[in-house]
Parts: structure tokens; C-alpha cells; sequence
């Protein structure tokens, strides 16, 4: 499948450059810090065994061969192609260029997937040629399907699930992080962090050029539902978007701003780690 080179490449779009010149001379007040419990627990879905999602992974196998994922993600899968998008097709089809483009402007080989859940992200990413694809979720239940699936496919050599909590040490530096849905999990409810700079500086310990991380937005269906922002520990300052872009601009700077269509709540930034400042607008 052909997908034309990302129009603004790594320059700034005019917007993209606005937003960055604002938030970077912003004052944003920050409250006191608030004292952290002694102990966390991070959450875990009490009607499963691993994980903090309720879908529960699993897999068949059609006549044809393709593999029929379902789970938190759904999609299929037949010779090393992603064949099927079934819930997101827009997020994960944008997701899929932007790798690309990602992987031309930096010569990109090796990607790091955080919260990989069943493995969408993993597979996109070899499928446009990353040699070298780490796939990390908390959820042994998913990792374990993952795992079978990449022997399935005979993809081993290049997709490697592995169990990983949020706050552990990453096994190894890879040029690109993508961290999709997942922040809205790990600020307080999943993992002890409570500060997205806190949360930033750990993601720098990847070695990464390039972060693709999502935003989900307090007004999103699914905080409301949950309250992520009011499970674990209290935070240390305000779960908001404004506090969030000011995070990102501290290690890098945005290229690129994306909310889905028709779920406004849900924001894709991409961010430059080794070139801050020398970045121009179009």
C-alpha cells in the first residue's frame, strides 16, 4: 500500500509553530505539590487476571489462514500484512503514515510500542519496515497472545512482546516511541508518576529521536466513565492538556498536532527530540 510522503516533512506547520512559541514563554501556575501515599498499588481489572482493560485478548484462525485478533484492538492479520482494521480505522491508519514518514526523515529502523495491548501498532510498524520492534504492555494476558502470534507469522526475529509496567527500565534505546491511549493511564492510576515531566524525562531514557504519544482528554467518554484521573495517587499537578504540551517542549519540539475525527478528546502529537530549535515554519 502507497501512502504519499507527509507534506510538511519535519518542518513546522504554521500552527504547530504558534502553538510551540506560546506555551514556551506561557506562565502556567502550578499548585503545591501534594504529598504522595506511602505505598501505591497500581490498578489492575478486577475481573481479569493481568491488565487494566476488560477486553479480553484472543485469537482464531480462518479457513484462509488470516489471523482474526480481537481484544481491546481489533484487526486481522495474514502474511505479515495488517489486512483489517476493525474499530479506528482513521487512528490507526494515520498512525501507519505517520511511521512512515517517521522512518524517511530520520532513517528510523528500530520502534518502541508502549502499551502495545494486541499488538496493532507492533504489526503496522514492521509492515513499513522497522527491523526492530519492541513491544512492551503490562498485560501478560496480551503479551502472551502477541507472543504467539508473532510465531505464527513467522516474525519473530523483529517483533518482541515482552510483560513491562510502566516505570520499569526499558530493555534497550530504539529511535521512536509511540505511546497510544495510554496517558490518561499512567499518570496516577496505573503508575506512580503524578507529573508529566516526571512521566517525559522517564520516556527519555529510550534514547528516542522521536515521541508519537497520545493525548486523551479529560472530557474524553472514557475518563468520565472511569476517572482515571482519580485512581492511585494524587497527582502533583492538574491532569491538563496545557501542562502536558508545555512537558513535551521541554524535551523536544511538536511537529505535529492530530485529533481523530469526530473525537476531539483524542490528540496525536508528535514531537522532535534531537533537533529543538532548529526546526523552521513552512
Amino acid at each position: 500500500m502507497f501512502f504519499p510522503r507527509h507534506p510538511y516533512s519535519y518542518k513546522l506547520t504554521t500552527a504547530a509553530a504558534q502553538m510551540n512559541a506560546l506555551l514556551a514563554f506561557a506562565i502556567i501556575p502550578v499548585p503545591m505539590t501534594l504529598a504522595l501515599p506511602a505505598t501505591f498499588k497500581a490498578y489492575k481489572n478486577p475481573h481479569r487476571t493481568s491488565g487494566s482493560q476488560s477486553e479480553v485478548p484472543q485469537y482464531t484462525i480462518a479457513s484462509d489462514s488470516t489471523i482474526l485478533v480481537r481484544g481491546y484492538q481489533r484487526y486481522n492479520l495474514k502474511n505479515h500484512q495488517v489486512t483489517a482494521i476493525l474499530s479506528y480505522n482513521a487512528k490507526f491508519e494515520w498512525i501507519r503514515k505517520s511511521l512512515m514518514r517517521v522512518r524517511d526523515d530520520i532513517n528510523a529502523s528500530s520502534l518502541m510500542d508502549i502499551g502495545c495491548s494486541a499488538g496493532l501498532i507492533s504489526h503496522l510498524a514492521q509492515e513499513v519496515g522497522y527491523t526492530t520492534v519492541l513491544s512492551l504492555d503490562h498485560d501478560a494476558e496480551y503479551i502472551k497472545m502477541l507472543n504467539e502470534i508473532v510465531v505464527l507469522e513467522k516474525l519473530s526475529p523483529v517483533i518482541r512482546p515482552r510483560t513491562f509496567s510502566f516505570g520499569d527500565a526499558f530493555p534497550s534505546k530504539v529511535d521512536v516511541v509511540i505511546m497510544g491511549a495510554l496517558i490518561h493511564w499512567v499518570f496516577t492510576c496505573t503508575a506512580n508518576f503524578g507529573r508529566f515531566d516526571s512521566i517525559m524525562d522517564y520516556l527519555m531514557t529510550t534514547g528516542t529521536r522521536v515521541l508519537i504519544i497520545e493525548w486523551v482528554d479529560p472530557k474524553d467518554g472514557a475518563i468520565k466513565a472511569f476517572h482515571h484521573n482519580k485512581c492511585g495517587s494524587a497527582p502533583q499537578e492538574p491532569y491538563e492538556e496545557s501542562l502536558f504540551q508545555r512537558a513535551l517542549l521541554r524535551v523536544g519540539t511538536i511537529t505535529d498536532r492530530w485529533a481523530l475525527p469526530n473525537h476531539a478528546t483524542r490528540i496525536f502529537y508528535t514531537v522532535r527530540l534531537d533537533a529543538r530549535g532548529n526546526l523552521t515554519a513552512d
